[in-house]
């Protein structure tokens, strides 16, 4: 049974008796129906589950329904402080999980863009960039080298999840 289910069934359980002792009631009946959930009535079950009674003190005192009500908000409280830790978490988790996506993303970009530069400056003949006057800037065979050798290091480092 997970925790959020647990949490559930105590709740629950304090809620009918408190309900069953302001009632008078005197028996209460405890049963999991065939999806294993847990159930407490005052009524046995409607169907043939096999139901435990449960002996309850029909004169509770206000003091001891008092004690019930605190612990019953007391479960709430903590109930709804481990739902907002665990949508907290969640969140988190997803916004790890998008930060991920979005390094893969540009790493498959800078990986591209690498193995294109390396592929032009592999090539016989001469290379050359345009600068921002719109002129071709050519890339000397010293430079070449090292350009080259700047893009393989590029490919080995942004390249790694391609195999």
């Amino acid at each position: 049974m997970t925790c959020s289910r647990l949490m559930r069934a105590a709740l629950a359980t304090l809620t009918l008796i408190v309900m069953v002792s302001a009632n008078g009631a005197e028996k209460l009946y405890k049963w999991v129906d065939a999806e294993g959930n847990l159930h407490f009535s005052d009524r046995p079950p409607e169907d043939s589950s096999p139901a435990e009674e449960i002996e309850v003190d029909a004169e509770i005192s206000a003091e001891r329904q008092r004690a019930g009500q605190q612990r019953l908000m007391e479960t709430q409280s903590a109930m709804a402080q481990r739902m907002m830790e665990e949508r907290a978490s969640a969140e988190e988790q997803s916004r790890m999980n998008a930060e991920q996506d979005r390094e893969r993303f540009n790493n498959q970009v800078r990986c591209a863009e690498a193995r294109g530069n390396l592929a032009v400056l592999q090539r016989q003949g001469p290379v050359f960039t345009v600068n921002a006057q719109g002129d071709r800037e050519y890339v000397e065979d010293g430079d070449r080298d090292q350009r080259i050798a700047q893009f393989r290091r590029q490919v080995n480092r942004y390249c790694q999840q391609d195999g």
